[in-house]
């Protein structure tokens, strides 16, 4: 069996050319790894220093005819990743040692609103960042597991 792995993430607040420039670093430390950017509200802007850094940005080919850079996260979209991340933890083909992931997986959940998240007061970041990665990773190896680490 062939694994992808999820070296390297980062989390934290900062202006989007700052987060930019962090996520370019990391990028060419992994031998210029593509990157998997969320392009909704202030990722369009990560996006556009992104692309002034000519990093490699992991583009959307999903429904259009004209492909975007970037994930558009919205209610349908979040149900698939999410749907897809669940399937892969039953089916054991992904590994997390990573307790803080762990710990937000445990957390996340269907809320009041009918949304999916994090309750009150926690975060789901490195949630749907592994859901992202492994939904990247399905897209491009369906065969391959998924090593968090």
């Amino acid at each position: 069996m062939s694994f992808w792995t999820a070296r390297a993430r980062i989390r934290g607040q900062w202006p989007p050319d700052v987060f930019a420039a962090k996520l370019y670093t990391l990028s060419q430390r992994y031998n210029r790894a593509e990157l998997v950017v969320e392009r909704n509200n202030h990722g369009h802007a990560v996006l556009l220093e992104l692309d002034n850094l000519h990093a490699r940005v992991w583009t959307d080919h999903r429904r259009s005819t004209e492909a975007q850079a970037g994930f558009l996260t919205n209610q349908a979209s979040k149900v698939l990743l999410i749907d897809r991340l669940d399937k892969s933890l039953r089916e054991h083909s992904l590994e997390i040692p990573c307790e803080a992931t762990i710990g937000e997986l445990r957390a996340y959940q269907h809320l009041d609103d009918a949304s999916l998240g994090a309750p009150s007061g926690a975060h789901d970041d490195l949630v749907m960042a592994l859901a992202l990665a492994n939904y990247v990773c399905l897209e491009l190896r369906p065969q391959f597991r998924i090593r968090w680490i």
